[in-house]
């Protein structure tokens, strides 16, 4: 049985995972988050999974194991520091 301590901590947490996602959708969407349509929120979807697709193919690694070897080989070629950047945030991007 929930006593009032324990309501009242389930409550705050609740409260702070509200705030959490609230904070996460104005991060993604923007500041207008709240007047996201539930179109709206399968559009973006869809253009986040062409989006990760097009990084997977850029990369040419998909799965966690994959990704990391690919992260490490990168690190150890000869290749310009700013394009091992874009490559490895890309990399980052997908583990994320």
């Amino acid at each position: 049985m929930l006593d009032e301590s324990n309501l009242y901590n389930l409550l705050e947490h609740e409260n702070e995972h509200g705030i959490f996602l609230e904070k996460l959708l104005e991060a993604l969407v923007g500041e207008n988050w709240h007047e996201l349509t539930i179109h709206d929120a399968k559009k973006i979807s869809e253009s986040n999974v062409k989006i990760k697709k097009a990084l997977i193919g850029l990369v040419g690694a998909e799965t966690k194991e994959e990704l990391e070897s690919m992260e490490s080989i990168l690190r150890s070629v000869p290749a310009p520091d700013s394009d091992k950047a874009v490559m490895i945030n890309a990399i980052h991007a997908l583990l994320g």
